[in-house]
């Protein structure tokens, strides 16, 4: 089985791929929710039971992202992933190999898979042996597309400059508010409001002055 050997290898490196630009993905999520989250909370001072709320739905929804993937990798396993299927990967495999006929790897895998009903076996196997050495001398993770891939770093590397001059910008309320996360089961008490009060100085004019409740 050559050609499904090599489909197996391309199946893995797409794999990899993908999971890389999940991984990516979940780090930008987590860096936009920690620098929303900072920033709110340096204002609104969160009650130990929204802190609580918040920080259990992200795990929640964490634990659910690797159990979709552990799910979805099982439906790879059994072929039944559409994206992941031989049939996918041999188009894949031919249009980046066979550009001038596409269906050339698809048709290899074919005859492959039903060898032992094709008549002409001798033919079969020399188109087989045609088709595996040239997909051979191309490395499996070529015939991956890694252009959405850079693009998500890219934006990966924005998204952490930007955090890290707007958490720079605000050093100290930020810092503060970390800290209250990090303790997010104590309570913090926000700072009270101030009062205007008006003292009458002795020529008749009006002082203001702020004091802190």
């Amino acid at each position: 089985m050559k050609i499904q050997q090599y489909l197996k290898a391309v199946r893995d490196a797409k794999i990899k791929v993908d999971l890389i630009s999940i991984s990516f993905i979940i780090l930008m999520i987590l860096i936009v929710l920690l620098l929303m989250f900072i920033l709110l909370e340096s204002v609104f001072y969160f009650s130990p039971i929204y802190k609580k709320i918040i920080l259990l739905t992200i795990f929640g929804a964490f634990s659910l992202t690797v159990l979709w993937l552990g799910i979805s990798y099982v439906i790879i396993n059994q072929n039944r992933y559409p994206s992941y299927s031989w049939r996918n990967l041999s188009s894949i495999i031919g249009k980046n190999i066979f550009p001038n006929n596409d269906d050339t790897a698809l048709n290899a895998y074919q005859i492959e898979s039903q060898i032992k009903e094709t008549q002409s076996k001798d033919l079969a196997d020399n188109f087989i042996d045609n088709v595996a050495k040239k997909i051979a001398d191309v490395n499996p993770d070529d015939n991956i597309d890694k252009e959405p891939l850079v693009n998500i770093k890219l934006i990966t590397v924005i998204i952490m400059f930007i955090s890290i001059i707007t958490l720079s910008m605000f050093w100290e309320q930020s810092s503060d508010a970390f800290y209250r996360w990090e303790n997010y089961n104590k309570q913090f008490l926000a700072p009270k409001p101030f009062k205007l009060f008006s003292i009458m100085e002795h020529f008749g004019r009006n002082l203001f002055f702020f004091q802190f409740s």
